[in-house]
């Protein structure tokens, strides 16, 4: 019972914490982007195969080690690992008229910088 206090205390900064965490981590970026609690998004004017093959190039460009890969009509997932055992994931959601969303989260928390360079690389090679 003399730890209740500390006990409470410590749950109660948790939980207030973790709500200022998470307002912080929300928010609209510019260009289409968007980076919501740790996870960078953009819509590509490209079908599901193309966005597919750039962003497994992509990883191959920048020395990812691919930890899993699946792809199929709905969709595709890539998870991969930088040198530092940082994990990356990619999730591709197709839309409508050839268009495909690229969602990406960096590390646990999610790390704009590097998900905003991944991105770019993917979109220039779209361009291509």
């Amino acid at each position: 019972m003399r730890n209740l206090p500390a006990a409470i205390l410590a749950l109660l900064c948790v939980v207030l914490c973790s709500g200022c965490f998470l307002a912080l981590g929300a928010g609209a970026g510019v260009g289409g982007y968007s980076y919501v609690k740790g996870e960078l998004s953009r819509t590509y004017p490209a079908d599901l195969d193309d966005a597919w093959s750039a962003s497994i190039a992509t990883v191959q460009e920048l020395s990812l080690k691919v930890a899993d890969k699946k792809k199929n009509g709905l969709g595709g997932r890539l998870e991969a690992q930088r040198a530092d055992k940082t994990k990356v994931t990619l999730k591709l959601d197709p839309g409508t008229e050839g268009t495909t969303t690229i969602r990406i989260r960096v590390g646990v928390f999610g790390d704009r910088k590097a998900s905003e360079e991944i991105l770019g690389r993917i979109g220039r090679r779209l361009k291509r």
